[in-house]
């Protein structure tokens, strides 16, 4: 995983928000150039 801290911050940010609306959801995945190390500075963080 390719996370600074401020996308680290904001990514357990984002999926506390979604745990605490969507008590359904049992895992989030990242996936894509953040997940593989592969991201550059313009990169988006994709999650499923």
């Amino acid at each position: 995983m390719n996370l600074n801290y401020n996308e680290l911050q904001g990514f357990k940010g984002a999926i506390n928000e979604l745990a605490c609306r969507y008590s359904f959801i049992d895992q989030v995945i990242l996936y894509g150039s953040k997940a593989r190390g592969e991201s550059i500075e313009e990169s988006d963080i994709d999650i499923l």
